[in-house]
């Protein structure tokens, strides 16, 4: 039985194949090819790909044309298809395969990598130096390695930053990482160290901050070094129109970019905000919560999904198994009662509902527009809608005829 809204990995049994969600999508298969849908079933990447892998570090392995490469969450591709072989992001690298040998790709944005190259015997000539290992960035300057030290030359070959680090990252928002005696900090384009190497982790900055870590603990800082959170959380989401969704004794809230906490860290789980609210449950019940933290319509639902227009499918008791499903509006009034055994958003007017084990469609009076006959149903979209009939697949219009 297909379940509705409100259940994070219920997606509609559709696809020939499917993998486990992670980082929010997973990897499923139609009409022979991959692509990947979220957890309220909307396919957000499509399925154009020969193959595709889990998420993991925000990069998933995706084939084309029988070579493998990365995309990202949201389907721009970060490393190009050139790739036999590629396995998941373990640790910020991941194994692949190029030529017929391995090396690894690390989990960055600024697509450098381990070349895979054959294992030859080195000719050893006259004592000379350690050789140098360039890699070209964005401002103009350029990563060099020597000896396992990294530092910056120019583009004529002349030296700006003595090989001196640990580690170098590409710039981001005009800031590159470092790592020197095991801490990490930050340099500026101008290769001054503008934040000192305190943190046992960092990431790169984004919209003038950046994540970074301190023991177990993680914290946002800005581009002047100030601490913007203070690394107490175990996990800080991106933000997101402001805010970020962070937990916290593993309690989850929300906060802004002043570090301002809007929800405190109290529930069990918490959606992003969609029109100024977010889903939250706590001991397995679901309820909206608003940007002041106030439960704007209580606790008391088995199942809730986003509002799509004034409407919100929600169930009550178990949605697995003799729940019922039905709609609340804005207020959290229970506008068309909960009388169903599945339901789905509202979209173009119609719902796809389900009652007797089969599907239909209702308006936003809970009038039944499209008889219940289908084995499975989807929402409308510029006027067409997905559904299952006897086992065939087909589609539908507004007036429930089929038109493909």
């Amino acid at each position: 039985m297909k379940h509705g809204f409100g259940i994070t990995i219920s997606v509609v049994p559709q696809y020939s194949a499917a993998g486990d969600f992670n980082e929010g999508l997973a990897p499923v298969k139609l009409d022979g090819r991959w692509g990947y849908t979220d957890a309220n079933g909307v396919l957000v990447i499509p399925c154009e790909y020969q193959g595709a892998q889990e998420f993991s570090n925000g990069l998933a392995g995706v084939q084309v044309d029988g070579k493998w490469g990365f995309i990202d969450t949201r389907g721009r591709v970060v490393f190009p298809m050139q790739f036999e072989e590629v396995y998941p992001f373990s640790n910020g690298l991941a194994r692949v395969m190029k030529g017929g040998f391995w090396g690894f790709i690390k989990a960055e944005y600024d697509e450098t990598y381990v070349e895979p190259v054959p294992k030859t015997k080195k000719i050893k000539k006259k004592a000379e130096s350690a050789p140098i290992e360039r890699k070209e960035n964005s401002t103009g300057l350029v990563r060099v390695q020597k000896d396992k030290l990294w530092g910056f030359i120019n583009m004529n070959g002349e030296e700006v930053m003595p090989t001196i680090y640990e580690y170098l990252g590409d710039f981001f928002d005009g800031m590159s990482r470092f790592k020197r005696d095991g801490k990490w900090g930050f340099l500026n384009v101008y290769c001054d160290e503008v934040i000192p190497n305190i943190f046992d982790s960092v990431e790169p900055f984004s919209d003038g901050l950046a994540r970074v870590r301190n023991g177990n603990k993680l914290g946002i800082i800005d581009k002047q070094g100030k601490i913007i959170i203070e690394p107490e959380y175990d996990m800080v989401y991106t933000f997101l129109k402001g805010q970020a969704r962070v937990k916290k004794d593993g309690k989850w809230g929300v906060i802004d970019k002043n570090g301002r906490i809007l929800v405190a860290p109290r529930y069990d789980r918490i959606e992003p905000f969609f029109q100024g609210i977010a889903r939250v449950e706590k001991d397995g019940l679901w309820g909206f919560v608003d940007s002041d933290g106030v439960l704007a319509i209580p606790l008391q639902y088995g199942a809730i999904g986003d509002f799509h227009g004034d409407l919100a499918a929600v169930c009550r008791g178990n949605p697995w198994s003799d729940g019922r499903w039905g709609y609340i509006d804005n207020n959290g009034d229970e506008v068309i009662p909960l009388e169903y055994e599945a339901a789905e958003a509202f979209s173009e007017g119609l719902a796809p509902v389900m009652r007797d084990g089969l599907w239909g469609y209702i308006d936003e009076h809970n009038k039944n527009v499209i008889s219940f006959i289908f084995d499975d149903a989807h929402g409308f979209l510029h006027g067409r809608a997905r559904v299952t009939l006897d086992g065939q697949r087909m589609v539908i219009d507004t007036k429930g005829d089929i038109i493909e």
